[in-house]
């Protein structure tokens, strides 16, 4: 994974973010302006020097804006390193971000930290968040020059680690995966309204039976250009949701297909004909969180590529079908199963 070009990318593109960030440093006097509104909490002894950055100033950096306040409490500033990660991508990303941040501290003792304006998204869909934010310790005197960004690189205590973008190797998070997926517990409403629409679609299209849900995730829209500059490959064709459709169909009675995509119409002109199907988003917004909240409320699941249907399939359990693009973590899992 580290040869391909992507990866180099990220790497270099790591490496200019610190090289601006030393020579373009936050503006400090402004943030010595906000401290004045932050005084609820009380500021532990680590007095920070003039002119020396903290881990707010960090976590704007990594945010790439001044996020909004959470309701962090406080904590004490770190007497060693810290793990965390360069934000990238929307919620599944968001979600292996966290997951990263989560290994890595487990790994080599560090204490984790997520940035804020990840934290912030994740607590819009899910409750219970254990991990704190930068946010926590955004008062504390932060060292850049002893950060690095790979475990192997770790040689002191007081080293932090600062995972690049898309560059965490899913697959080494599998033995703690049981206790990341308790991090994701969905917001009460959520999980209320997955299981609405479960019990509306299976009385509209199997009334007198207990269906076997699969909630099926279809990428299209952008992906298709990204396949084809990292594979020089296209999106799958319907051939291979009618052959997973098929397989579920032969070891499980009274199934029931839940189509969750960006493009709902392309899923409808394939299968909307067949009485077994429902395609979500024809006739209504949806917001993804509500998306993924049905999916992982389904017994089983399809899916083609990309980390939003990795994770509604594990957040799912059951059998997993995917198709065999990204060999990073899929292969690893128990009962997924790789269709071509």
């Amino acid at each position: 994974m580290n040869a391909r070009r992507p990866a180099i990318i990220i790497t270099f593109g790591s490496l200019m973010l610190t090289i601006w960030y030393v020579n373009f440093p936050p503006n400090l006097q402004r943030q010595c302006e906000d401290c004045g509104t932050e005084t609820a909490s009380p500021i532990p002894s680590n007095a920070v020097e003039p002119n020396q950055y903290t881990f707010k100033d960090l976590d704007k950096l990594l945010c790439s804006r001044e996020v909004e306040p959470s309701n962090e409490t406080m904590r004490p500033c770190p007497k060693h390193g810290i793990a965390t990660m360069i934000p990238g991508g929307r919620t599944g990303n968001q979600m292996w971000e966290y997951s990263a941040i989560w290994f890595v501290a487990k790994e080599t003792g560090r204490q984790p930290y997520i940035p804020t304006c990840v934290k912030l998204a994740l607590e819009g869909i899910f409750e219970g968040m254990s991990l704190p934010s930068l946010q926590a310790i955004g008062h504390c005197p932060f060292d850049q020059s002893s950060s690095v960004d790979s475990m192997e690189q770790l040689v002191l205590p007081h080293q932090s680690i600062i995972v690049p973008a898309f560059s965490f190797e899913r697959r080494l998070a599998i033995p703690h995966l049981d206790e990341v997926v308790r991090e994701f517990k969905f917001k009460k409403p959520l999980r209320d309204k997955a299981q609405e629409d479960l019990r509306e679609i299976a009385a509209d299209l199997l009334p007198s039976a207990t269906p076997t849900f699969i909630g099926v995730h279809v990428r299209r829209g952008d992906y298709g250009a990204f396949l084809k500059r990292k594979w020089n490959a296209t999106m799958v064709t319907a051939t291979f949701f009618r052959k997973s459709m098929n397989y579920y169909r032969a070891k499980f009675s009274n199934c029931l297909f839940i189509y969750i995509s960006d493009d709902p119409l392309w899923c409808f002109q394939h299968f909307g004909n067949l009485s077994d199907v429902f395609v979500t988003s024809l006739n209504s917004r949806r917001t993804p969180a509500e998306d993924l909240a049905l999916m992982a409320a389904c017994n089983h699941t399809i899916f083609d590529y990309g980390t939003f249907g990795e994770w509604g399939s594990i957040l799912a359990g059951g059998l997993a079908i995917f198709n065999n693009r990204d060999q990073n973590i899929n292969p690893h899992l128990p009962n997924w199963i790789i269709m071509e």
